[in-house]
């Protein structure tokens, strides 16, 4: 799974969008339909088919990766360099790169003018719109992130996808902040108290492996049978 699915920025083409702003945007809302509509479901049938504990823990955090994926390649696309021609996302067509460089050859006040005020605004569509894109895949991914941390501390469990989903929603709180953290995790609730999880600032960031874990490892089978 993780070779046909995961984004990674140097081993794959996974998520790697590039292109004009429209065809990025259609990439991006194909793959996190896939996410729902397929390696989610699969992945959900294992907590319903072994009912595992450890399983289910790990089940979490590997969903919450779906969307981390999805979400970390948009997040990183870059946009093209119009000196080097060097980067990911297109602000305009072919056709739209003739007119602005026509209009800006044209030593017409106006004519250049507009071409300024067309790149500025296509600019800031593409800043806006991806901001808007990311927060569907931001809040499944911290919600199943911390889903898993809550029914691990729970369960009593400690393994690489517990820690893994710690070390994710700490750098995430980084780049997202306490505000966003504490209204993607709402809604997770303990398992065995029933209690909902309250965020507390910085709280992912304190917890993270190598600093104070609050448990003991213990093993996980391997792989997920999702990852055939």
């Amino acid at each position: 799974m993780s070779e046909k699915w995961d984004y990674d920025p140097k081993k794959n083409d996974h998520h790697h969008y590039k292109g004009v702003i429209d065809k990025v945007k259609e990439a991006f809302d194909k793959d996190v339909g896939e996410a729902n509509d397929v390696w989610f479901k699969k992945l959900d049938e294992i907590v319903t088919t072994y009912a595992s504990k450890p399983w289910s823990v790990a089940v979490r955090s590997r969903q919450g990766s779906l969307y981390d994926s999805c979400r970390s390649g948009l997040y990183n696309a870059t946009l093209v360099n119009d000196t080097t021609h060097t980067g990911d996302v297109e602000l305009y067509t072919d056709k739209e790169k003739q007119l602005l460089k026509q209009a800006e050859a044209s030593q017409n006040d106006q004519l250049m003018d507009k071409a300024d005020q067309i790149r500025t605004a296509r600019r800031e569509a593409w800043v806006n719109g991806r901001k808007q894109w990311l927060v569907g895949a931001d809040k499944a991914m911290i919600r199943f992130y911390t889903e898993a941390v809550v029914w691990a501390r729970a369960y009593k469990v400690r393994n690489d996808a517990v820690d893994r989903a710690i070390r994710r929603l700490a750098f995430f709180t980084d780049i997202l902040g306490n505000e966003k953290m504490k209204d993607y995790s709402q809604g997770v609730v303990d398992p065995d108290t029933k209690q909902p999880f309250v965020y507390q600032d910085d709280s992912f960031l304190k917890s993270r492996p190598g600093l104070s874990p609050p448990l003991a490892p213990n093993g996980l089978p391997a792989p997920l049978p999702a990852s055939q």
